[in-house]
């Protein structure tokens, strides 16, 4: 997100609880994310450029990395949400798949760091049997699957994270 001055009160957000907003600040590469809280969770959305204090500031979002659309979508979607109702929704069910999701693919990263073979890969995280059936059959999906989130955990670790954020 990219924070601008307030342009006379159309689109500005008001955020009224300082409460609400916090400024965190990541040490090692000085990106700076903003953190909504609500009653029982949190929403953090990488800020690019621009500076937020208290009062109002014009959003202006950035889409990144289309395979990401979806997280993004997400977050402004909650932070609609905060904006008009004072509260955050939504993120307790979209956690639990993409949670599960991403630990998969850490995992996968780890895996091809620690030299393991794609296939070797496969048969921890679906079972020897049922890669056995799959591996040198008939259809190659098996295979790609793991192709694939390798190449997405490796997108990960190389950057892709911040697009989570929001």
């Amino acid at each position: 997100m990219h924070a601008l001055p307030p342009g006379g009160g159309q689109g500005d957000i008001t955020f009224d609880h300082a409460d609400v907003v916090q400024v965190f600040c990541v040490a090692p590469s000085g990106a700076v994310f903003l953190e909504l809280r609500g009653a029982q969770d949190r929403l953090w959305i990488a800020l690019m450029s621009g500076e937020i204090r208290a009062g109002a500031f014009l959003p202006r979002f950035t889409i990144q990395h289309m395979p990401w659309l979806e997280p993004q979508m997400q977050s402004l979607k909650r932070l609609h949400s905060l904006v008009r109702t004072g509260a955050l929704t939504g993120s307790a069910l979209h956690r639990t798949g993409r949670g599960a999701r991403l630990s998969l693919l850490l995992r996968a990263y780890d895996a091809q760091t620690d030299g393991a073979s794609h296939q070797d890969f496969a048969t921890v995280v679906f079972g020897a049997e049922a890669v056995g059936a799959a591996w040198n059959g008939a259809s190659d999906f098996m295979r790609s699957r793991v192709k694939r989130m390798m190449r997405t955990a490796r997108q990960l670790v190389a950057g892709g994270y911040r697009s989570l954020i929001g």
